[in-house]
C-alpha cells in the first residue's frame, strides 16, 4: 500500500502528536495514533500500524526511562495480556469493516469516558487486579490499539503513582504492541483487509517518533503531565467520534 501525500502527512502528524504526548504524559500514541490511522487507511490496517508505532515508541522510552520501572507489575500484566491479545486478533479477523470502526471508535470513546467519570474508585490491589488489567489491556490494544485507559484505572486503584506508573507504561505498551502483531499474524488477522503499508514506512516511523519524543522531552520541563493528558482526551476524542460516525455510515450504506 502506497500512501498519498495527504494521508501521510495526517499519519506522520498524528505520530508524532502521539510520541510527544506519550513523552510528556506516559500515554499518547494509541490515543491519537489509532483513531486517526483507523480513519486515514481502516480499521484493520490502522490498527496493525498502531501497534507498529507503539512498538518503536514504547521501546525509545523504555530504555530512557529504565530505572523508574516496576517490572514485577509489568511482567503480570503481560504474561495475562496473551490471551487477551488472541481473543482481540480473533474479534479483528471475524468482523466486518463497518463494524470495526464502531467497535474502534466507540472503545476510544468509551474508555476516555470511563478513565475520568472513575477517579474516586476505591482502593484495591493484587494479582488478580493485574490479571483482569493485562487481559482487558491485552485485548483492547489489539482490537482497537489503545490500552492505556485500561492501566489508568488500574493504577487509581492501586495507588501506582508517577514516576513509576508512567515509566512502566512503557515496557508493558512494548510487550502488548509486540503480542498485538504475533496474535493477528499467527491468526492471519489483516489479511483478507487488503494491503499493508511498504515496508520502507518503517524508518519514517521511527524518525517521526525520534522527533516526538525529542519535542516531548523538550516540553516535559515545561508542560505538566496532566495538561498534556488533556491535549491527548481532545484529540483522541474527536478521532473517536469520526471513526465511529464513519462506521455508522457504512453500516447504513
Amino acid at each position: 500500500m502506497i500512501l498519498d501525500p495527504l494521508t501521510l502527512a495526517f499519519a506522520a502528524g498524528a505520530i508524532v502528536v502521539g510520541a510527544f504526548l506519550q513523552r510528556v504524559s506516559g500515554m499518547g500514541v494509541g490515543l491519537v495514533v489509532s483513531p486517526a490511522l483507523g480513519f486515514l487507511i481502516g480499521p484493520q490496517v490502522g490498527i496493525f500500524a498502531t501497534n507498529i508505532v507503539t512498538i518503536v515508541s514504547a521501546a525509545t522510552l523504555t530504555v530512557v526511562r529504565w530505572r523508574d520501572i516496576d517490572w514485577r507489575r509489568v511482567a503480570w500484566i503481560l504474561v495475562a495480556g496473551i490471551p487477551g491479545a488472541f481473543a482481540g486478533a480473533l474479534l479483528v479477523r471475524e468482523t466486518p469493516t463497518a463494524w470495526l470502526h464502531i467497535i474502534l471508535g466507540g472503545s476510544v470513546f468509551l474508555a476516555l469516558i470511563v478513565t475520568f467519570a472513575a477517579r474516586n474508585l476505591y482502593e484495591r490491589d493484587g494479582r488478580s487486579q493485574l490479571v483482569v488489567a493485562g487481559s482487558v489491556g491485552g485485548m483492547l490494544n489489539c482490537a482497537a490499539g489503545v490500552a492505556g485507559p485500561v492501566m489508568a484505572i488500574y493504577a487509581r486503584r492501586a495507588r501506582w503513582t508517577h514516576p513509576s506508573f508512567g515509566a512502566s507504561l512503557q515496557p508493558i505498551f512494548l510487550g502488548l504492541g509486540i503480542l498485538s502483531v504475533v496474535s493477528k499474524t499467527m491468526l492471519n488477522s489483516i489479511g483478507g483487509s487488503g494491503e499493508l503499508p511498504e515496508w520502507w514506512y518503517i524508518p519514517i516511523v521511527i524518525a517521526l517518533v525520534f522527533a516526538g519524543a525529542l519535542a516531548g522531552k523538550w516540553a516535559s520541563r515545561r508542560i505538566a503531565p496532566a495538561q498534556a493528558q488533556i491535549v491527548s482526551t481532545v484529540l483522541a476524542g474527536t478521532g473517536a467520534l469520526m471513526v465511529l460516525a464513519r462506521g455508522i455510515l457504512g453500516l447504513a450504506a
